[in-house]
């Protein structure tokens, strides 16, 4: 997920191309909810962050010293930690995306 990049996005098809391990890359589907959030996501992006819209450029992102920088896994696990420990339920992001996969197939 560090390394999704805003070419990776398809807004018309509503998908997002994932490189998994291996180099094998597979195409997601987006809700139109979540699409929705993240064309909200990219404005917000583009306003706080200052950073460019370009294809290249990696989705999530912080500031490091006033330049927009790719997040990296250890901030996503904190972030990923921050919020589930408050439902007190502390999840890595692999096992949230796992819990989310399974509650969306049920």
């Amino acid at each position: 997920m560090t390394n999704l990049r805003i070419k990776d996005i398809d807004f018309g098809a509503k998908e997002i191309s994932v490189l998994r391990k291996g180099g094998k890359i597979d195409t997601v589907s987006i809700t139109p909810s979540s699409l929705e959030d993240l064309n909200s996501y990219l404005t917000v992006r583009k306003k706080i962050y200052k950073a460019s819209d370009g294809d290249n450029e990696y989705l999530f992102i912080k500031n490091y010293r006033g330049n927009p920088e790719p997040l990296s896994n250890r901030a996503v696990e904190d972030i990923v930690y921050k919020y589930t420990k408050s439902f007190d339920k502390r999840m890595s992001p692999h096992k949230l995306r796992h819990t989310y996969a399974t509650n969306l197939a049920e």
